[in-house]
């Protein structure tokens, strides 16, 4: 099995089906998260879209201090956050 390190390396290179794989395996730990927070499946989606997106425009930035989950993980909670003030 390839690392998400491994993956992270070839996405903030712009290798779009490393960031896929990416998301393929964190998807449901950030629906779930989502879901707890937001408490709506339609806006749980939405923050789970924005979290990848967000993501996919940071990655370069990721630095790994962090494991890639931990810090896709932060990111879902920061958004769900930001949607949970505005409702």
């Amino acid at each position: 099995m390839i690392s998400d390190s491994v993956y992270v390396e070839r996405a903030a290179k712009g290798d779009d089906e490393a960031f896929d794989a990416l998301v393929k395996r964190h998807r449901l730990e950030i629906y779930g998260l989502a879901h707890r927070m937001a408490n709506d499946p339609t806006d749980a989606e939405k923050i789970t879209q924005e979290t990848f997106s967000k993501a996919r425009k940071s990655i370069k930035a990721f630095q790994g201090q962090t494991g890639f989950g931990t810090w896709v993980y932060r990111i879902g909670v920061n958004i769900a956050l930001h949607y949970s003030r505005d409702a």
